[in-house]
């Protein structure tokens, strides 16, 4: 998912729930997006691109080779996740859970003991909602749980959790 400038860049990516979120989220912020696969992506970008019509932003999805991601690495696209696009624009705090084994029950325990403690807690990432899917109402929210992947963390630079959990 690429997201571009208002003069007509576009924003490209294999559909899927996060990136049909992550589209409708991008589109309810006024920017020109719409879905294509890697092959779409790799195929506009893999050669030397030029123009005006260059997106700013290329979201990107777990399955998303990494040869496209170098591709538009070249074409000096910048290149984010869910998490790191998700994590720019949510309005709480975050709770990032990761490790090899336990994630999810993890994050189901917490968003429980939150729910518990009557605070207003939304478990995204790996195995829950889509991680645009909260932003929405992240403004009534105390914190989002995010259940995260290797791919979450190798691609994005500036995810900073308020609580961080490494299983």
């Amino acid at each position: 998912l690429h997201v571009g400038d208002d003069d007509g860049g576009m924003a490209r990516q294999a559909p899927g729930p996060a990136g049909e979120d992550a589209l409708a989220f991008l589109k309810g912020q006024g920017a020109s997006a719409s879905l294509a696969s890697s092959a779409e992506a790799l195929s506009q970008y893999g050669a030397t691109p030029a123009g005006p019509n260059l997106p700013q932003v290329a979201v990107i999805m777990p399955k998303t080779p990494r040869r496209v991601i170098e591709a538009l690495r070249a074409a000096e696209i910048r290149v984010v996740t869910e998490l790191e696009l998700a994590f720019e624009h949510a309005s709480c705090m975050s709770i990032g859970v990761t490790g090899t084994n336990g994630k999810t029950t993890t994050s189901e325990l917490i968003e429980a003991i939150l729910a518990h403690s009557h605070r207003k807690t939304f478990r995204a990432g790996a195995t829950g909602a889509p991680l645009c899917a909260a932003l929405g109402q992240s403004r009534e929210l105390d914190y989002l749980t995010l259940e995260l992947d290797c791919f979450d963390l190798e691609y994005s630079a500036n995810y900073r959790p308020s609580v961080g959990v490494l299983l």
